[in-house]
């Protein structure tokens, strides 16, 4: 059970990291555009 909350964690971390870098980078587009 414990693994399997291991798991979900690590496929969240990396669903939302390019999620994050992405919003990021296109606020810092916008900012200076």
């Amino acid at each position: 059970m414990k693994s399997y909350f291991v798991l979900l964690v690590s496929v969240a971390r990396n669903l939302t990291l390019p999620f994050l870098f992405a919003s990021l980078h296109f606020l810092w587009q916008s900012s200076f555009a």
